[in-house]
């Protein structure tokens, strides 16, 4: 006979006091992300999350995304090194943020004839820079989250696993090559046959939601751990909250332009879209 009976789900915990409705409403999809990038809530169960004693680098850490993996990184997962690739102009916020050390996308060659040994220079030359001891035997990172990669942007891919650890792994959450999101796709509709379309070192998922996974950054958030960054709040409604039609298309038209230049510090917000009575 069928099981009927309804799953009850443990309700997550509600907004932190600490925490406003506006930085409430950029949590979802960026720390969620981040959450199953870095602790493994992903298609590969396989793969280890990130610790105490893990090596992390964030490319893109200073966009929605990337500002919450610096965050998990360092403050949940309190990993030992915790590096963000970034504009310079940004340096100080990431690194306010959690990360130990930037490297400057403007400075550093990520290109296609970049070397692993010129890239883990760069990186070792950061360490030394920012006074960073302990990692004079830095051989690569457990984890690069690749934010930023896609066929509109700079392809990562490449460059990262040149700097990976030997037992590394490299996350991203979206890709250059369309055929990698096809195998991302097709791992994910068939998890035990995931290694078939993704190569044992490579992770491309869709997060997924669960209470344990909220109660766990909302409990984060209470402690002051993670900190949502806005770059921009736009109304619904217009400048004053209360103007219609073209002025408040000119401010959705704003806030569309904002997030699609990739140059925005933290999330875009829309805020009052409650219906006009």
């Amino acid at each position: 006979m069928q099981n009927t009976s309804l799953r009850i789900l443990k309700v997550p915990q509600k907004k932190p006091e600490n925490v406003s409705f506006e930085q409430g409403a950029g949590v979802g999809v960026t720390y969620l992300t981040g959450y199953d990038a870095l602790f493994a809530g992903t298609t590969k169960k396989n793969r280890p999350a990130i610790g105490k004693e893990s090596k992390v680098l964030i490319i893109g850490a200073s966009g929605g995304t990337g500002i919450a993996g610096v965050q998990l990184a360092k403050h949940g997962a309190q990993s030992k090194l915790v590096v963000g690739v970034c504009s310079g102009r940004n340096e100080d916020r990431v690194r306010a943020l959690g990360a130990d050390a930037i490297l400057d996308y403007g400075a550093v060659d990520f290109g296609p004839k970049s070397t692993r040994e010129g890239l883990l220079d760069e990186v070792l030359k950061e360490l030394s820079k920012n006074r960073i001891k302990d990692l004079e035997d830095f051989n690569g990172f457990d984890l690069i989250y690749d934010t930023v990669s896609s066929a509109e942007d700079h392809n990562y891919r490449p460059a990262a696993h040149k700097m990976l650890a030997p037992d590394g792994h490299y996350v991203c959450i979206n890709s250059a090559s369309k055929m990698l999101l096809v195998r991302g796709i097709m791992a994910r509709m068939m998890p035990s046959l995931s290694g078939l379309f993704l190569p044992s070192n490579e992770d491309w998922f869709l997060p997924t939601l669960t209470g344990k996974k909220w109660d766990i950054i909302s409990r984060w958030m209470a402690e002051g751990k993670l900190d949502v960054q806005i770059a921009q709040v736009v109304d619904f409604h217009g400048l004053d909250g209360q103007s219609t039609g073209e002025d408040g298309a000119v401010c959705l038209n704003q806030a569309v332009d904002c997030q699609l230049s990739r140059r925005a510090f933290g999330k875009v917000i829309i805020s009052n879209i409650s219906p006009k009575m």
